[in-house]
């Protein structure tokens, strides 16, 4: 049995027992005591309380990477950024204290947090959050002192000074608190803590004709490697090299692979990282197999596999071009939902637990274009896509439509936005729909009333 790693994989730990392993974390994982924090806060009148949304420290690789105490003004939000240590933060008391460090640059602010629950997700390697394998901590708070408005400040955002320029919330967001799962729907504030590995990960991996090339970085030497490939004869072969004196291991394997699982190992059986690849997904966005297939917008779909399905997004395997298919009209609520509320994005080829499946046998098997190519039948397809959601939805909401092709499989990107003409009712039925969590539902006669009553 693996012996336990510094934070959990998965799971709900006491915040004062995460602090405590944050810690020792430099120690335990080779890395530097070197860390930043970004503050995201909003200040809704112009002197008035300013009230953080988000907060993100990074463990840093090197401590080079520091940038010192920051402050920058985008629209009503405020943008806050200094140095510290993970050995600094041992309790929740001292979370707060370092928390606090951009109260000295405004005139008035919201009163101290008071934590809720933490959660820990350990990540393989080129993931979201860091190139590296690691943990991110994500701690929520029980209470809010202080509630926002955050339709009021969609953006876009210019800080002249910079100049400094952010399109919207969300590219102010991953951009400026290089943040990719903080929801504009948030309604309370978040503290994300991203701890990568540096004892060792799986750097780069190539096929070179009948060889597999795999390289390793990472402090310690010693690692085991293992690989587990199978061949378009489904001929399956597992191998476990120790990466002794070296930092770059190779495997004869056939020519043509069909999926290839590679994992890095401590001598005390810890896993460090992983890297997966079938014929549906790739665990990089990148093909190793199958070099060069990437769609320009694969980053925007793993973004979206990582968060999962929520309040802004959906997934769907398959959904049948016609209304007669119960999926079209699954469909039709969601946009519908979508436009009611702050916007979303469905994807059609990937599961519902955010396995990319693709929709190349849906096409196939669907009547429309008997005989014809692929690229045709997806052009067809969305086409009927198109014509399902413009006459399925009154007033007709604002939708962009993009084919993303991710590991050779292609994927339609549904993107809704706010609507700006609300409320949006599904013809058939009349229902008027509102994304909340996960789930579309049936808005009450008071939200409609006031959705009138503001357009009006």
């Amino acid at each position: 049995m693996s012996p336990s790693p510094v934070f959990p994989r998965g799971g709900y730990l006491n915040l004062n027992s995460a602090l405590a392993k944050l810690g020792h974390a430099p120690t335990a994982l080779a890395i530097n005591d070197a860390a930043t924090i970004k503050t995201l806060a909003i200040e809704e009148t112009p002197g008035g309380i300013v009230a953080p949304l988000l907060s993100v420290v990074r463990v840093l690789p090197t401590p080079t990477d520091r940038g010192g105490l920051i402050e920058l003004a985008m629209g009503p939000f405020r943008v806050f950024g200094t140095d510290l240590t993970a050995t600094s933060v041992q309790d929740e008391a001292g979370l707060n204290t370092q928390l606090q460090y951009w109260h000295g640059l405004v005139s008035s602010y919201s009163s101290a947090l008071s934590f809720d629950t933490c959660f820990s997700r350990w990540y393989p390697s080129r993931n979201m959050w860091h190139q590296r394998p690691g943990w991110v901590l994500e701690i929520s708070q029980s209470r809010s002192p202080y509630q926002w408005n955050l339709s009021l400040a969609e953006g876009p955002f210019l800080n002249p000074a910079g100049p400094w320029f952010a399109r919207d919330f969300n590219d102010l967001v991953s951009t400026w608190i290089e943040c990719p799962t903080f929801s504009q729907q948030s309604n309370s504030p978040l503290l994300y803590m991203v701890i990568p590995e540096g004892r060792g990960w799986l750097e780069r991996i190539s096929q070179d004709g009948r060889e597999l090339i795999i390289d390793i970085a990472g402090s310690h030497l010693g690692h085991f490697c293992a690989i587990l490939w199978s061949d378009y004869e489904d001929k399956t072969e597992r191998h476990i090299l120790q990466a002794q004196d070296t930092r770059t291991l190779r495997l004869d394997v056939p020519s043509a692979i069909r999926t290839l699982s590679v994992s890095l190992w401590t001598h005390q059986g810890e896993l460090l990282d992983r890297f997966d690849e079938t014929a549906q997904s790739s665990s990089w966005g990148t093909s190793v197999l199958r070099p060069g297939v990437r769609h320009p917008l694969a980053a925007t779909l793993e973004m979206a596999l990582g968060r999962g399905e929520g309040e802004t997004i959906e997934f769907k395997s398959w959904v049948g071009p016609t209304a007669s298919d119960a999926k079209a009209m699954e469909l039709i609520a969601t946009v519908v939902a979508f436009a009611n509320a702050g916007g979303g994005t469905l994807y059609i080829g990937v599961s519902d637990s955010g396995e990319v499946v693709g929709t190349t046998r849906e096409l196939f098997k669907w009547k429309g274009l008997p005989g014809a190519p692929e690229d045709k039948k997806r052009l067809a397809y969305l086409q009927q896509i198109v014509k399902l959601v413009t006459e399925g939805i009154s007033p007709t909401p604002d939708v962009h439509y993009n084919w993303i092709e991710y590991a050779g499989l292609h994927v339609l990107q549904i993107e809704v936005q706010p609507g700006s003409h609300a409320p949006y009712g599904v013809v058939t039925t009349n229902a008027f729909l509102q994304r909340r969590g996960a789930t579309n539902r049936t808005m009450s006669r008071a939200e409609l009333e006031l959705v009138f009553r503001t357009r009006a």
